[in-house]
């Protein structure tokens, strides 16, 4: 995703704001594994937006039904 692009090269501010659009998009679309990644991906460069769901607790509701976030 072009957001861990960008944190890659030092633009965390565009990297968080394309990582909440990303993680707003996951989550209305229903891609629970796509929504963590692009939390985890807010968390690491600079927070999450108000309302947003921790990527620990989005982890848990993955690993809940069988799944794993353990790679």
């Amino acid at each position: 995703m072009a957001a861990a692009a960008l944190s890659c090269v030092g633009e965390t501010s565009r990297a968080r704001e394309s990582a909440v659009q990303v993680a707003c998009a996951a989550e209305m679309a229903g891609l629970l594994p796509l929504r963590w990644a692009a939390t985890m991906l807010c968390e690491g460069t600079g927070g999450l937006d108000a309302g947003m769901t921790s990527s620990v607790d989005l982890a848990a509701a993955i690993d809940r039904p069988g799944g794993s976030t353990v790679g």
